[in-house]
């Protein structure tokens, strides 16, 4: 590990920046070095400029995943490496395109649900739709989170490190019983602890099923309740 890298890590450490956060800065530095072949110390507004372009026409990234990018090099460049001479304008960040949700009828809805193979991944899929949940925030759930009383679920550590409660909508009946944790968490988590076998059974059932629901889907709808055996 080199000495930039590694002082980069202390920083984003030293905010209380997530994991995830890290690794994808780390990853998005990487990138914008070995594109040119130099230490980002060595580089400067124009070669981010040519990079930015490259993403957008080459790359043909979203544009979220472009500003991801951008904010990485931002970081390395005003917070580690002190780079006065880099302006606000040097790095512009993206504009995203707003989209309006997918609004899925009732019927829509409970073929998307009927599609999963298993106890687990219903679960997975009634919980994602009814409460908005994140899929990182889902995968770290735990059984102690469940207030099956109030029909609210505790999140802990959620996206900017918040604690929030958030309702369980449109659901008259889970038997949590029936699903086993791992250890102390609701789901089971792959080898390396990623998120990858949430996005693959969301992408599974968009084929199997039709397209996946957003959150405000269910407030379009009117309150429907989804039993679960």
């Amino acid at each position: 590990m080199t000495p930039l890298r590694q002082r980069m890590i202390e920083e984003l450490q030293r905010r209380n920046y997530s994991q995830n956060t890290i690794d994808s800065y780390i990853l998005a530095v990487k990138e914008f070095a070995e594109h040119f072949h130099k230490s980002p110390a060595l580089l400067g507004a124009e070669e981010v400029r040519q990079y930015q372009l490259y993403l957008i026409n080459d790359r043909k990234l979203a544009a979220q995943t472009i500003k991801v990018r951008i904010s990485a090099l931002r970081f390395i460049y005003w917070k580690v490496l002190k780079r006065r001479d880099l302006r606000f304008d040097d790095i512009p960040l993206p504009k995203r395109t707003k989209k309006l949700p997918t609004v899925l009828s009732p019927a829509e809805i409970v073929r998307l649900i009927e599609a999963a193979s298993s106890l687990m991944h219903r679960t997975i899929l009634i919980l994602l739709y009814a409460t908005g949940i994140r899929r990182a925030e889902l995968r770290s759930l735990k059984l102690t989170d469940i207030d099956s009383q109030r029909m609210v679920i505790h999140i802990q550590q959620g996206k900017g490190r918040y604690a929030a409660l958030t309702f369980i909508r449109g659901i008259y009946l889970i038997n949590w019983s029936c699903v086993q944790a791992a250890g102390n968490r609701l789901f089971c988590r792959t080898k390396n602890g990623s998120g990858n076998n949430f996005q693959t059974l969301n992408c599974a059932h968009c084929q199997s099923a039709g397209p996946y629901p957003s959150y405000p889907n269910l407030l379009f709808q009117p309150t429907t309740g989804i039993e679960y055996p």
